[in-house]
């Protein structure tokens, strides 16, 4: 269901044009690799999870200021 939900967030912010920091892609690509990341071990992210989600908005954040 997620899967479905971020792929019309995808859509949407595309039509937009708006910044969009893919945090779902590259949780699914550490989900595979490093399931420690996982509070619960299904969905829900632990500290390191939320750091990861962290670090990538404000990498957007930083891009989007040079702009």
């Amino acid at each position: 269901m997620v899967d479905l939900y971020v792929g019309a967030m995808r859509e949407v912010v595309a039509k937009m044009k708006l910044p969009f920091r893919d945090a779902h892609a590259v949780w699914k690509k550490w989900e595979r690799e490093i399931n420690f990341l996982l509070a619960n071990g299904i969905n829900h992210p632990g500290e390191k999870g939320n750091q990861l989600i962290a670090d990538l908005l404000f990498a957007k954040l930083v891009e989007a200021s040079k702009l």
